[in-house]
């Protein structure tokens, strides 16, 4: 069963690993086959220079840039809010993370930024003036991308946290202007033995997901 990896070794992944992975996903449905999705692949050097500066922009407390949806206005009720904290608290306490430390818990956050230890990551990109359905049809490009790498023996993560700093990005990406970066997917071979990658969040069940109409 798949699960996000929080650790990954240092083995580098192939392009041709890459792209058999690529190939399968490109296979994903689409409202219209309109196929919204485009993806920067990033390793080496460039990946090294997006760490550095995503950790200092974490570091120096700046403020990330709106979750696509999010406004004031019209906060994430409280019903999911509840799942999220949640899956927050657990993993602190899986790491041993005490909730008044501020030092852990902002290492901890970086390192997402350190892409767990990942040597490439994936950029997905998205054109917002299509309509908000086409972000369904990311969603199923991102889960058969996973598969796909999967199916070469990767692990991956997917974060949104990675395009919290859209101009960090935009300064070494070199993308379509009309595209904007929506989430990130760190990805390669996990490293089994590191205590990190034995924690699973918990899902609903069945029945409290669905309802039958006869």
């Amino acid at each position: 069963m798949r699960h996000s990896v929080r650790a990954f070794s240092d083995r580098l992944v192939t392009k041709e690993q890459l792209e058999q992975a690529i190939d399968y996903a490109r296979y994903a449905a689409s409202s219209k086959n309109m196929q919204p999705w485009q993806i920067a692949i990033c390793q080496g050097d460039i990946l090294k220079k997006l760490s550095h500066e995503l950790i200092l922009a974490a570091q120096s407390g700046q403020k990330p840039a709106p979750e696509l949806g999010e406004s004031k206005d019209s906060p994430i009720p409280d019903l999911y809010m509840n799942r999220a904290r949640q899956c927050g608290y657990s993993l602190f306490q899986h790491k041993g993370i005490e909730r008044h430390d501020k030092e852990a818990r902002l290492d901890h956050w970086c390192e997402n930024y350190r892409f767990f230890g990942a040597t490439t990551v994936i950029f997905f990109y998205y054109d917002h003036t299509l309509p908000q359905h086409c972000l369904i049809d990311m969603g199923i490009f991102l889960e058969r991308l996973m598969q796909g790498l999967e199916q070469q023996g990767l692990s991956s993560c997917p974060q949104a946290s990675l395009v919290s700093f859209p101009d960090i990005l935009d300064k070494h990406i070199d993308m379509p202007q009309e595209l904007s970066p929506i989430f990130g997917l760190s990805l390669g071979y996990e490293e089994v033995d590191q205590h990190i990658n034995t924690f699973r969040t918990e899902k609903l069940s069945v029945n409290e997901i669905t309802k039958w109409f006869n």
